[in-house]
């Protein structure tokens, strides 16, 4: 799989790539896309800016609460649709989709940077296109997708900046870091892979790199400082998270190696055998240290030159490895115990895995050894085979029943689509962020009415209780106690009348 000698073949089959792509996410999404709890607060804080109001989201009294739980930019980007006059929903979805679309091609460019060859870079594109992985995290109405685009915009800048010199280059790999940073918290691993091929870069002197790093670090940094600090002085909390200390179980890590290995294994032969994932995961990080310690200044200064002036970008996205993992255990351990080792947590460091695995592919497929080439044509159908035969089917399921929230039975639901028509009503409901995906406003919650109840209230008012949220001893009293209007399986609702 040599390069081509036909360039514009390579970029039509991988614009086309790239189109399937957007056309996947699309088909899944048919009946929106996907929307959960944290949807709510990227949507309804674009709404508000775009109204000219504050960063932020409504709570059950009609406030706004400042978004500080995550960062900006999805909002601020979704912002910008409805300031265009599309709504933050429709927008969210058309632009996960075209990003899916715009990182394949992102991971074929990739690819074709660091090996040269255009079957392994159309290959890389294929497997991200096909990953049911990421085409799942880019259906949700989540900032993953603009997280993978700035990122792999910043490595990829950051490799043209180290091989050509282009100071154009080194600031706009730092403000799609910084960007990216602003995206997702967890972009601060952004950072260290690239501090360490700033100042690895050959032929500029020792205090030049640094200054280069410390401009770099300054850049990124500056607008999630004064992000930060917004949001300290707002709520007497660093973005809406305290310092503590967590111990990662054994279920957690049960869980990482879980994740990672049924990207590329049947998760029939994964599961209960997770230990020796952790095992497999320890011995490369041990060895990864050894080779470390034992390394002399000879070989560091091959690995420099090789990874600095020949291969910069193999170099960022294969220290971006385990610096993700290790910033993700890290912010569970210290600042949020409730994040997941979750497929959508973990999407960035698979297209990172794509890229420098295809990578890696050609010198192999050169190699004089004749085993070498009937090898990895087995491993890229298996490959291929594997991630279309998980895909297609959960393409298939959210296509028919949609995805979270944005369910086909919440669309047809006549409950659910009626819920605009008591806009003139006080209402209240048992989960306010589903109610404002159907009504733009998020209502007061089961208990708030409860108590005007007993206070003897004479304002006429409306319950809504949606299923999917577990009942309770309140809800079970209140709908014996009010009068059911109306009810299918999706939610009922009731009415209050002094």
């Amino acid at each position: 799989m040599k390069s081509t000698s036909r360039p514009l073949l390579f970029w039509i089959l991988l614009a086309l790539i790239s189109g399937l792509g957007f056309g996947l996410v699309w088909y899944c999404t048919v009946w929106g896309g996907g929307l959960i709890s944290d949807s709510f607060q990227y949507v309804a804080s674009a709404r508000n800016l775009a109204a000219g109001q504050h960063l932020g989201y409504p709570d059950e009294n009609g406030n706004t609460i400042p978004l500080s739980q995550y960062p900006p930019f999805f909002s601020v980007a979704l912002a910008a649709f409805e300031l265009a006059g599309v709504d933050s929903l429709g927008a969210a979805r058309l632009l996960n989709a075209v990003l899916f679309a715009a990182n394949i091609w992102l991971v074929g460019i990739s690819i074709l940077k660091i090996s040269h060859s255009s079957g392994f870079a159309l290959v890389g594109g294929l497997l991200t296109a096909l990953s049911a992985v990421l085409i799942e995290a880019h259906a949700w109405v989540l900032s993953e997708p603009l997280f993978i685009f700035l990122s792999l915009l910043a490595f990829y800048w950051l490799g043209e900046y180290i091989e050509t010199s282009g100071r154009q280059w080194f600031w706009m790999s730092a403000l799609a870091t910084s960007l990216a940073l602003l995206t997702r918290y967890v972009g601060l691993a952004l950072l260290l892979p690239a501090l360490v091929v700033i100042t690895w870069k050959s032929g500029v002197s020792r205090r030049k790199t640094r200054i280069n790093g410390g401009m770099y670090v300054f850049i990124v940094l500056l607008p999630m400082a004064i992000w930060s600090l917004k949001n300290y002085i707002q709520s007497g909390q660093l973005n809406n998270r305290e310092f503590q200390w967590v111990p990662l179980t054994t279920k957690n890590m049960y869980s990482l190696g879980n994740t990672i290995f049924t990207w590329f294994i049947p998760e029939n032969l994964v599961n209960g055998r997770e230990r020796w994932a952790i095992l497999f995961f320890v011995i490369l990080l041990i060895g990864f240290g050894i080779a470390l310690f034992l390394g002399t200044r000879e070989s560091f200064s091959r690995i420099k030159i090789f990874a600095t002036t020949q291969k910069p970008l193999f170099l960022l996205h294969g220290l971006y490895i385990p610096f993700y993992i290790a910033m993700v255990i890290a912010s569970k351990m210290l600042v949020d115990n409730q994040i997941g080792m979750t497929d959508r947590m973990f999407s960035p460091l698979l297209v990172s895995l794509i890229i420098p695995g295809s990578a890696l592919l050609p010198s192999l497929w050169l190699n004089k050894k004749k085993l070498l080439q009937p090898l990895i044509i087995t491993a890229i159908v298996y490959l291929i085979v594997y991630f279309t035969l998980v895909s297609m089917p959960m393409i298939g399921k959210f296509h028919r029943q949609g995805i979270g929230l944005a369910r086909s039975t919440w669309q047809t639901s006549a409950v659910i689509q009626s819920l605009p028509e008591y806009e003139a009503l006080p209402i209240y409901s048992n989960s306010p962020s589903t109610l404002y995906f159907w009504t733009r406003r998020t209502g007061g919650s089961v208990q708030a009415l409860d108590q005007q109840i007993k206070s003897n209230s004479t304002q006429k008012a409306i319950m809504v209780i949606f299923y999917h949220i577990p009942p309770n001893n309140r809800i079970d009293r209140l709908e014996q106690t009010l009068t059911l209007v109306k009810g299918d399986d999706m939610a009922k609702i009731y009415v209050y009348e002094p």
